[in-house]
């Protein structure tokens, strides 16, 4: 059976500074980590589509990668530009995107879907037409289920805790590998890999002892 593998892969997120570290732009960090990982020489960023894509090779195959510069809720409009500009169909994209429904330290992979209330996602879906666009979803929601504070768009728009950025380092690792083996083995091994394992990061016996002072 001939396994389909992605030929664009999207990270959602808001362009701006002021955005740069924020919960809702863990796509936009996870396509920086991607090409930190799979780039075997330096790649250029192009202006394209509305866009910041940059190509490479990968497994055999040319890869795109994409961010967005339409604001997160209409990141639909320069996807659909990407795809009518390489011929690529719903099944060539892999978005990847954050989920407050999860906590961070876990990561979700689909075949398809709705978009659980992201924004970014539904116009991607409105734009092409279909739920049926894989995706890895990165949580970014409190851990053991708490509820925060702050209201959704507060919460998503602020910056991860100071304690937290060692585990995201982590789950952006973890995001990029699962990439690669999506690239390598297809989807179906990747889901099995990933889904339903938990990220943390094992401190040393140093930092044990500085949390305990």
């Amino acid at each position: 059976m001939k396994i389909t593998k992605p030929k664009l892969v999207v990270g959602l997120g808001n362009p701006g500074e002021q955005y740069q570290f924020t919960r809702h732009n863990v796509g936009f960090m996870a396509i920086d980590s991607v090409i930190k990982l799979l780039a075997k020489s330096e790649v250029q960023a192009q202006h394209l589509a509305e866009s910041w894509t940059w190509t490479l090779r990968y497994a055999g195959q040319n890869l795109l990668l994409q961010k967005p510069l339409t604001y997160m809720n209409c990141s639909g409009a320069a996807v659909l530009k990407i795809c009518r500009k390489f011929n690529f169909a719903p099944q060539d994209v892999l978005i990847i995107y954050d989920d407050v429904s999860l906590p961070l330290g876990q990561i979700r992979l689909r075949k398809k879907g709705s978009s659980g209330g992201q924004n970014g996602v539904q116009d991607i879906i409105d734009k092409l037409g279909t739920q049926q666009i894989a995706r890895i979803r990165i949580g970014v929601g409190p851990e053991n289920g708490q509820s925060f504070e702050e209201n959704l768009a507060d919460y998503v728009l602020a910056n991860f805790y100071k304690d937290e950025e060692l585990l995201l380092d982590e789950v952006l690792k973890q995001s990029c590998l699962a990439v690669r083996q999506i690239l390598k083995s297809g989807f179906e091994q990747a889901m099995n890999c990933y889904n339903g394992k938990k990220i943390s990061v094992i401190k040393s016996d140093d930092e044990i002892k500085e949390t305990e002072n």
